[in-house]
């Protein structure tokens, strides 16, 4: 798949794989679902019921490594963002 959509609340960012939701090649699908998760109650943690309102997401595309679209907040303790990744092979 070729987009990748991230989501997750603004003060605890679960971080990398674990705020991954989901994967699709249709672009105008991934800028719909991800900007649509805004407010969007997300659970942590199945066994306790622990949830949480979604307060940004972000979509990767894979095949030029960056961030393509983001919404809502910006988490909190982010002192710099990576939008592209340049080293992979």
């Amino acid at each position: 798949m070729r987009y990748l959509i991230f989501a997750g609340t603004a003060y605890y960012a679960a971080g990398g794989a674990r705020d991954y939701i989901m994967s699709t090649d249709n672009l105008p699908a991934a800028s719909h679902f991800a900007a649509s998760l805004i407010g969007k109650t997300g659970v942590l943690d199945e066994e306790d019921d622990d949830t949480v309102k979604l307060e940004w997401s972000h979509v990767l595309d894979t095949e030029t490594k960056s961030i393509i679209l983001k919404f809502g907040k910006r988490p909190y303790g982010r002192s710099f963002d990576v939008d592209m990744i340049t080293d992979i092979k």
